[in-house]
């Protein structure tokens, strides 16, 4: 008699980035959420992921991950300031551009 032992792994392994990284992630999809997901979100909602990860790509940063939301790591208030400002106001226009080619309103 065999025995079938079946391993889940995740699909994608996080990409191993450091604690400013990680809080540059979180502001960022912090700064989406506060503007356009106030009622909640689907998860796996595409176009969230999407604008997300059109934001990132303006810092220079990976593709978005639900799990980056949950890593502990060490908290830089000014740091995580800066990024979440940046986002609602430096890059305003340009978040606005992208969520209106995905059809999405502001909250």
């Amino acid at each position: 008699m065999s025995l079938l032992v079946i391993i889940s792994l995740p699909a994608v392994a996080l990409e191993k980035l450091t604690d400013t990284e990680v809080l540059k992630i979180q502001a960022i999809a912090g700064c989406v959420d506060d503007v356009y997901y106030q009622g909640g979100y689907e998860e796996g909602d595409e176009d969230r992921t999407m604008l997300i990860d059109t934001m990132l790509s303006l810092f220079e940063l990976p593709a978005y991950d639900e799990e980056y939301l949950y890593l502990e790591v060490e908290y830089d208030g000014k740091l995580s300031s800066e990024v979440y400002y940046q986002c609602i106001s430096g890059q305003r226009e340009f978040l606005e551009e992208t969520a209106a080619s995905l059809g999405i309103a502001a909250q």
